[in-house]
Parts: structure tokens; sequence; C-alpha cells
């Protein structure tokens, strides 16, 4: 603030004072980004990463992203804040979005854009995207057939017993990190989930003397640690103190996984409403969860994650509902 004064020294005295506020307008500086620690591949939201800028004025600013060089846009949106001792503004946004293995190794970028550049202020991270392996790739081929051809090893022929052909099966996973444990080769019948046979894990299954009995589909199970979260499928039959979770399970990652369910009122302080071992279980057929001890008329929002002993998956997008009263 600057202050001009004048005075008269003739009687009678006077003095006339004006005060000019000068506003400046001032750059935000380059903005930080940071990444959530363990980055799981998810089918809804979650939380990726946080793009911070501050130190502005005015108070309009523009905060975009990007991912792989393609715009993206995040289920959050920005929040700006104003500082009033210095007389400045703070925006900030958490990258919220659906994040799977397509996106591991991709470049995520913020922009911040204000009146007061020429050009937008960018900060960058690498996203290392956590997934369980794809479905095995089998790629090895028989050594020799009766009729000269090649067949994949997917499904494996013999044309009689007395030929006695040998194939090798290979086992191609693909997952981050990419350190797996071979958990089994199942063998069964097209067309159906029945399990033959089962051999021990390995990166390589030899089959030798092959007869017609070893005709069929050849499975090959690995996990890589990391326990896919469950996935939320609705919220029904919300009472006063009680509502109804519907929700399937994710991959356990080769070892006993436990689903938790977390509760909240401001979306900030967040409670673990129930443990739910799983075990090693598989299916994926819809599970039935009720929530007690809730109160009357409030606003609740939910997420769900599971846990094993390499880790925890990431957390679901939220879900919010309200209780009746």
């Amino acid at each position: 603030m600057y202050i001009c004064q004048s005075s008269y020294s003739g009687e009678p005295h006077l003095f006339r004072i004006t005060e000019v506020k000068l506003f400046l307008k001032l750059q935000p500086i380059t903005p930080l980004v940071t990444v959530s620690e363990t980055v799981v591949e998810s089918s809804s939201s979650i939380q990726i990463a946080q793009c911070i800028s501050s130190g502005f004025r005015p108070k309009t600013v523009i905060l975009s992203w990007s991912l792989g060089g393609e715009t993206a846009t995040s289920v959050s949106k920005p929040t700006v804040v104003e500082n009033t001792t210095s007389n400045t503004f703070s925006v900030s946004e958490t990258y919220t979005q659906v994040v799977d293995r397509a996106d591991n190794r991709k470049t995520l970028t913020c922009s911040i854009n204000h009146e007061t550049l020429s050009s937008p202020r960018t900060a960058s991270v690498t996203l290392n995207v956590q997934f369980p392996p794809s479905t095995a790739t089998l790629t090895g081929y028989f050594t020799a057939v009766a009729d000269g051809s090649i067949k994949p090893d997917v499904t494996v022929f013999a044309h009689n017993a007395t030929e006695k052909l040998s194939t090798t099966l290979r086992c191609g996973p693909l997952g981050v990190p990419d350190s797996y444990t071979y958990v089994s080769w199942d063998h069964t019948w097209p067309g159906s989930s029945d399990v033959l046979r089962s051999f021990p894990g390995s990166p390589v299954l030899l089959l030798s003397d092959l007869r017609y009995e070893h005709s069929g589909i050849y499975t090959c199970r690995v996990d890589n640690g990391p326990s896919s979260q469950p996935a939320v499928v609705s919220i029904t039959y919300v009472q006063e103190t009680t509502a109804l979770l519907t929700w399937t399970r994710g991959f356990h990652g080769g070892s006993n996984q436990t689903v938790k369910i977390e509760t909240s009122r401001d979306r900030t302080s967040w409670t673990t409403t129930l443990s739910l071992p799983q075990g090693t279980l598989e299916d994926t057929l819809p599970v039935n969860t009720t929530i007690t001890e809730l109160a009357p008329g409030t606003l609740y929002y939910l997420r769900m994650f599971s846990v094993n002993e390499d880790g925890t998956s990431s957390k679901t997008g939220l879900l919010n509902f309200t209780t009746k009263g």
C-alpha cells in the first residue's frame, strides 16, 4: 500500500491523504507432482497422483493432465485455496481415474496455466502400475506330428498311442512386478472347467509319450504378489443402522487374502468397518455382506481393498449411501 500525504502550513492547517493499494499479478510456481506409493491395476477409479502449485495471483488458474502424451481427465476437480497472509492462491488436484496394465511406464503430466504465463508450467511422473499376471501364453510346439503340420500347445493332439510324440509347453506370464511363482499346470477339456490333471508349477511342462488322453487345454497358473482389489457391485436395502453390500472377489495373488471395508462420513477420516478373511477363494460370484452399527440419517462413503502377505491392493472407487432416519 502506498500513501500520499500533503499539508498546508497556513491557517487553518489542512491535510490531504490518498491511499493506493497495488495488487501485483504473480506467477504460479512450477507444480509438484507426487504419485501414490503403490498403484495397482483397478477396474474402478483410484487416487493415482497429486499435483500442487501455489504463489499465484489472481485466483483464476487452469490445472490439466495428460497421460502418455494424450489429454487425460480426472474424476476429481481442482481445489483453489487463498492464503490470506500473502494474498496469493494455491491449486491442487488428485488425479483419480481407472488404471490398467497398459498405463504402466506411461508419463503422467500435470500442467498449470495462468494469465501471467506465456506457456504452461508442467511436472511429470512415470507410473509404475502393478498388475497380476495375465493368462499364461503357451509358446511351445510339437516336436513332430504324423501329418507334418504344427499344432499350437494350447490344445494337445495325439493321433494314436503308438507315435510316442513329445512336446514342451512354456509358460510366458506378463505382470508387474515380474517376479513370479509358478503355481500349477491344469489340464482341462475344451468347454469344461473340470480339472482332469494338475502338474506342479514350473516355467516348462514336458509331455512325453503322447496319447489320446493327453488331449485338451493346458493352463499355466502363476502369481506375482499383488492382490487384486475386490469390486463393489451395489449397496441396497439401506435401513436406519444397516445396509447390504454386494461385491465380488479379486485375485488373491497366490496367498491368503483379507478383504477390508472402510466407511467415512467426510471422505477424510476412514474407519475399517469389516475385515473379511477370504483365504485363496477364487470364485467371482457376488458376495452379500451386511454392514451394521450405522448411524440413522447419515451420509456414508464406502470403499474396499484387499490385503495379502505381499501387500495391499489399490482401493476401489467411492460409493455413498444415506441411512434412513
